[in-house]
C-alpha cells in the first residue's frame, strides 16, 4: 500500500486536519505494526503477529529518531505547524515511546518552540500507565473512535489483541482534552448506520472530548466491503452531535 513510510522522519505534508506537518513514524519502515487491522488502512491489511514479543520488531533505535529528527528540523523548516507521531501503525507500540517523547519534546523547544506536537492514535494502549503520562505530555492527542459498539468494533476495526471497546473508552476517559478521529464508510461493512452512530455518541459522552474529527476515506484503503461517504453524509453525522453540544469539524 502506498501508505506505508519509507523513513523515520517523512513530510512536511499537507494535512487535512494538521496542517503543514512533519511526520514521525517510530515504527519499521518496511512494515505495518498495528494492534488493529482497519478496513480502511492507508497502510493495508496487519501482517505482523502482534502478540509476539514486541522488542523482536525492527523498531527504529532511540538515537537514528533523535538524529533524524534535529537532521529534518536543521533545515529551516519554520512553517511547520505540527510535528505529529503516526507512521505505519500505532506509534505508542515502540518499547520506548516514553523515552522518545521527552526527547521529541526538548528537540522541538530547540528548534521550534512555537510547533505543537501531535499524535494519532488508536487508543488502545492507555492501559500503560507510562504511555498514558507521555500522551498527556502532548499538545494535541487525537485518538481514534470510529464504534460504538463492540460488534461494529470487532468488524470494522478488527482488533489483533484481546480488547475491548469498554477497556478503550475507559483509557480515553482518563486522558483528558483529547480530540476524538472518527472515520465513517458505509458499504457492507461500512460503520455509517443508525445504531452505531447512536452508541457512538453515547460513548463520546461519557468520554466528554473537546472535539470530534469526522472524516471519511480520502487515501488507499484494502477492503471491497467499505466505501466513502460523500460531504452531506458527514454533515448530517455533525448535526447529530450538535444536538449534544459536543463540538466537531468535518473533513
Amino acid at each position: 500500500m502506498a501508505g506505508i513510510k519509507q523513513n523515520i522522519v517523512y513530510g512536511p505534508v499537507l494535512s487535512r486536519r494538521l496542517g503543514i506537518s512533519l511526520g514521525i513514524n517510530l515504527l519499521p519502515v518496511s512494515k505495518k505494526i498495528c494492534t488493529f487491522d482497519c478496513l480502511y488502512c492507508e497502510c493495508g491489511w496487519t501482517k505482523v503477529n502482534i502478540n509476539e514479543s514486541i522488542k523482536n520488531y525492527d523498531f527504529p533505535e532511540f538515537k537514528d529518531i533523535k538524529v533524524a529528527l534535529i537532521n529534518a528540523l536543521s533545515n529551516n523548516y519554520h512553517s511547520i505547524e505540527h510535528i505529529t507521531f503516526a507512521g505505519n501503525g500505532e506509534p505508542t507500540l515502540h518499547p520506548d515511546f516514553s523515552s522518545i517523547v521527552d526527547e521529541v519534546i526538548m528537540i522541538r523547544d530547540k528548534f521550534l518552540p512555537e510547533t505543537k506536537i501531535a499524535i494519532l492514535s488508536n487508543s488502545t494502549t492507555l492501559k500503560n500507565a507510562n504511555i498514558l503520562e507521555a500522551l498527556k505530555k502532548l499538545d494535541l492527542r487525537i485518538m481514534k473512535l470510529d464504534a460504538g459498539n463492540q460488534e461494529t468494533f470487532k468488524i470494522y476495526n478488527r482488533p489483533v489483541v484481546e480488547i475491548n471497546i469498554s477497556d478503550i473508552i475507559e483509557g480515553l476517559m482518563n486522558l483528558k482534552e483529547i480530540v476524538i478521529q472518527s472515520l465513517f464508510t458505509k458499504g457492507k461493512c461500512g460503520n455509517y448506520n443508525n445504531k452505531n452512530i447512536s452508541d457512538w455518541i453515547n460513548l463520546l459522552l461519557k468520554i466528554k472530548p473537546k472535539s470530534v474529527q469526522i472524516y471519511s476515506l480520502d487515501r488507499s484503503y484494502p477492503s471491497d466491503d467499505i466505501l466513502p461517504l460523500n460531504k452531506k453524509e458527514l454533515t448530517e453525522i455533525q448535526s447529530e452531535l450538535v444536538k449534544y453540544n459536543i463540538k466537531s469539524e468535518v473533513f
